[in-house]
């Protein structure tokens, strides 16, 4: 009987308590997208292609029938021809191009070299016409030759088949790639002869392509396809999609972007942002950043006139402002034409624009080709179509940046255009005035060679520069050193400026030395170009070259065996390692060192007392010169423009309103990106997180066992975090999806006030809160009641047993 009471009590004390299930720990995971940097190969050349032009330098034909005659000044139906005709003989044509303004690491896709072929002496014979290349760059078109022409590889480059006589007045191009390469990586310069492939027979094939002399604009010229970089990866405050585009918050964005280019060693060397109120981006401007200066060259004229952007015909058109109109020289970044209307865009057809310095005064005569005189004209810009945007009542066109206005010299423009089919708009003009223009409208302008109309006539131009004065010259006096010193004898030469004349800090891409003569070379052997930042005072030391350092080490920005000095329109442009970072603290010395001058011609302009110093050693009209003064060489600097994040402080937001930004880059090379756009909503949002599903598991906490919080939280634009607080510890909740939760286990019993703060991604806040019990710890664990229960029930079984016993006593 006893044995069964105690089964009794067991069972009743198991059925009063029960078994509590088994309790799993809520895990959860919150992951990050890595980012890794994009792994590019360099094999080849990739990426968005531009295609630049490089113009002949020299071209002329020789005849074998005529084999000491030079027919310079010979611009017969062309002025070059190829090809056979029976009085004349064989016909060759020479060009000549000079490469070295182009980076030896431009990443060239392909190259082509295009010839215009404007008549035949006879339609009905044709033959097949081959490009040569010839390693003998010595030749001058004033003196070459049949008899004393250079040689030549025997294979052709490339060819190209007849017939003709259905595409006379067209362009013909053949393939020359791997010896523009081979150019670059020498002397750069470049020879190609153009001739009849087989030179046999007597079937009169004379073709008469065109040579400068002739026509500027149709003459010969390399086409040079190159990889140009490309801004990407836009973003505002760190966003690019929606909806966090939709609902930028702050007032003052953050607008940033990132930088691809295929070419080998390629880094972001200069940007440019813009923020309108347009998608067409040509209403209102409302910011621009950029490293450019503007310089307002004429701007007294208020008559207006219908040319050139006024009407919607054929071009040609040529202005000239002389040099008394040009306050500073630099690298022109871009071209701006005062206008009637203050907003707008243009649209050109088959824009080309050339820009050339040039001595000759006077009003432009109507020949263009004399107008150029002693120069070589550069092509800016050649777009089959061009989108002009007109901002505050000025046109504004982009250009390549590869000509160097020279303040000392005579500034031509020179346009032309098939048609504007965009927004015309007639330019501000003074007449007379001290400029000139010359020019053609209407059918067969864009090809023609002499103009028309001839007026005295000053447009109002401002022009925005790439680069910034360090020491610009005031007189015209210009001086043979460092370029212009002893052929074949070394030399060193130092320039030092004060810090006050240094416009900014930072690491410079290139320097450009103004130098009097427009075509003139210097060429170097072993040339080494070191720069250091200077804290030494004053005249210079010619005795001790070493102790102008100042105690600093200096940087080797350039070290060629051999280096052709690059004049672009009266400058020497030298591009230098950018490796040299100047701070402001002292002041900046540059040092050119080399073993010989093989070949000189350029004179630097210079001014004396202006802040820069010279010191040398060299050899000058055969004696040694070894000394040091206050005359400082004309130079202006480029620097590298590398960040790739602005924030925006122009006109003031609107809430609720939709602007539109874009962004373009430029590479090592100087090759500018096409804009890449993106647009974004300032709107301010005061909403704050939405949550529901709060739930507690279990339900009531137990002292010593795991609980677990979770609740979902969402919002428009994300949540940054959710927090709880439960007796003065404040956790953060794990996310997963939209539930975040929070497992904890309690320490002991009691009802504990607890709070869920959550936070959304613009800073707003939701809260809620309660009470959680907590009962106390089983006695026994494991057992789903506490130890104050389990007392109780024990006791109570043990009365009811001693109650049983008393009973059966009694009995």
């Amino acid at each position: 009987m006893q044995k069964k009471l105690g089964t009794l009590c067991l069972v009743t004390i198991m059925i009063i308590m029960g078994f509590a299930p088994a309790m799993s720990p809520v895990f959860s995971v919150m992951t990050t997208a890595a980012s890794y940097p994009l792994d590019r190969g360099f094999e080849e050349a990739q990426g968005p292609v531009a295609e630049m032009k490089v113009p002949v330098v020299e071209d002329e034909s020789v005849a074998s029938n005529a084999p000491s005659s030079n027919f310079d000044g010979n611009e017969n139906r062309g002025g070059v021809w190829v090809g056979f005709e029976s009085g004349a003989g064989w016909g060759r044509a020479w060009v000549k191009f000079d490469l070295t303004f182009l980076p030896e690491n431009i990443g060239i896709v392909s190259a082509s070299f295009r010839a215009y072929l404007n008549d035949e002496w006879d339609p009905a014979a044709d033959a097949a016409i081959g490009l040569y290349s010839s390693s003998n760059d010595t030749w001058e078109e004033t003196s070459i030759t049949w008899d004393n022409q250079p040689g030549f590889d025997a294979a052709a480059l490339d060819t190209i088949s007849p017939p003709y006589n259905s595409s006379i007045q067209n362009w013909y191009d053949w393939t020359c790639t791997d010896v523009v390469l081979a150019a670059l990586s020498n002397d750069k310069m470049l020879t190609l002869v153009l001739k009849q492939e087989v030179e046999e027979g007597t079937d009169e094939t004379w073709e008469y392509f065109v040579e400068k002399e002739y026509d500027q604009l149709n003459a010969t010229y390399l086409a040079i396809e190159y990889t140009a970089p490309e801004a990407a990866s836009l973003e505002v405050d760190g966003f690019s999609s929606s909806p966090h585009i939709d609902y930028i918050q702050n007032s003052e964005p953050t607008l940033s972007w990132s930088t691809e280019d295929s070419g080998i060693g390629e880094t972001q060397m200069d940007y440019e942002v813009e923020v309108w109120d347009n998608e067409y981006f040509n209403d209102t401007l409302l910011y621009h950043d950029a490293r450019g200066e503007v310089e307002t060259i004429f701007d007294s004229g208020v008559g207006a006139n219908t040319r050139p952007f006024g009407t919607a015909l054929e071009f040609r058109y040529q202005m000239k402002h002389p040099s008394s109109l040009l306050a500073r020289s630099g690298l022109v970044d871009k071209l701006y034409f005062e206008v009637e209307d203050d907003s707008g865009v243009a649209v050109f057809e088959d824009l080309q624009i050339l820009m050339a310095s040039t001595s000759k005064s006077g009003d432009l005569l109507a020949t263009y080709a004399w107008n150029y005189n002693d120069s070589t004209p550069i092509q800016v810009l050649n777009r089959e179509v061009y989108e002009a945007q007109i901002i505050d009542g000025w046109l504004v066109v982009d250009v390549e940046n590869s000509f160097y206005s020279s303040m000392s010299k005579n500034l031509i423009i020179d346009m032309r255009f098939t048609n504007n089919t965009g927004d015309l708009s007639r330019a501000y003009i003074e007449s007379p005035s001290v400029g000139s223009v010359a020019y053609n409208y209407g059918e067969g302008a864009y090809y023609s060679s002499t103009a028309t109309f001839l007026y005295e006539r000053t447009h109002n131009v401002r022009i925005e520069y790439a680069t910034e004065p360090v020491l610009q010259h005031e007189s015209t006096v210009s001086n043979s050193f460092p370029f212009n010193t002893e052929v074949g004898e070394p030399g060193i030469f130092q320039m030092k400026y004060n810090k006050s004349l240094v416009p900014e800090t930072g690491i410079i891409d290139r320097l450009f030395i103004g130098v009097g003569s427009l075509t003139a070379n210097s060429i170097f052997e072993n040339l080494t170009i070191r720069l250091v930042e200077t804290p030494h005072q004053g005249m210079l030391n010619h005795s001790d070259f070493t102790v102008n350092y100042g105690g600093n080490t200096p940087v080797t920005v350039l070290d060629e065996g051999l280096y052709a000095v690059p004049n672009i329109a009266g400058c020497a442009a030298i591009d230098i390692d950018d490796v040299f970072e100047y701070t402001g603290e002292g002041n900046l010395l540059v040092e050119l060192r080399w073993d010989s001058l093989l070949e000189g011609g350029m004179r630097v302009y210079r001014d004396v007392d202006a802040g820069g110093y010279r010191a040398w050693n060299m050899t000058y009209s055969g004696l040694p010169t070894n000394n040091a003064d206050t005359v400082g060489v004309d130079m202006h600097v480029q620097f590298v423009q590398d960040s790739t994040s602005i924030a925006y402080d122009g006109t003031a937001l609107s809430n609720n309103t939709a602007y539109y930004w874009r962004v373009r880059v430029m590479d090592t090379t100087g090759v500018w990106s096409d804009w890449t756009t993106q647009n974004f909503t300032y709107a301010v949002l005061t909403s704050e997180p939405e949550w529901s599903n709060l739930s507690f598991d279990p339900d009531v906490g137990v002292a010593g066992s795991e609980s677990t919080v979770s609740i979902d939280v969402t919002y428009l634009l994300g949540v940054e975090a959710v927090w709880f607080e439960i007796d003065g510890s404040n956790q953060s909740m794990t996310a997963d999806g939209d539930t975040y939760s929070y497992s904890w286990t309690p320490s002991e019993s009691g009802n504990f006030t607890y709070a869920i703060y959550m936070e959304s991604s613009i800073g707003t806040w939701s809260t809620t809160s309660g009470i959680y019990e907590v009962e106390a710890a089983p006695l026994i664990p494991g057992l789903p009641i506490d130890s104050q229960t389990l007392l109780l029930i024990i006791v109570g079984v043990l009365v009811v047993v001693i109650i049983v016993l008393l009973v059966r006593r009694r009995k």
